[in-house]
């Protein structure tokens, strides 16, 4: 699925990509709650998705599969542009008591090995 997203640069300037979401790649749903998702993210060195920093452990990340080092590309296909906004999408699924999807790479990954 290719997606067009608009972000900010750090000169302040508007930009737009076009990312490329692998719908086949692993998907990890966290359920709806009100009690914390229990990750933290990073922006990643590649210029796609966040790291999962730190995954607390029996929350609801942990139970749903998450783990500390995947990387997780778009959130609800939503593009992962940084960790910011990422946390600011789960943020409003709590909000609202939506699942969310998160679309994962693995380090174990082929495609990853081959960046």
């Amino acid at each position: 699925m290719l997606r067009d997203k608009e972000f900010d640069n750090l000169h302040g300037h508007r930009e737009s990509i076009h990312t490329t979401i692998p719908m086949n790649r692993n998907v990890i749903r966290i359920d709806a709650g009100t009690a914390g998702i229990g990750i933290t993210l990073c922006n990643n060195v590649r210029p796609f998705g966040v790291v999962v920093s730190d995954v607390e452990s029996g929350g609801r990340a942990e139970r749903s599969g998450i783990l500390k080092g995947h990387i997780i590309l778009a959130i609800n296909n939503v593009p992962c542009i940084s960790h910011h906004s990422s946390i600011a999408q789960m943020d409003g699924c709590d909000t609202n008591n939506l699942p969310i999807e998160c679309y994962i790479l693995q380090h174990t990954d082929s495609t990853e090995q081959a960046l």
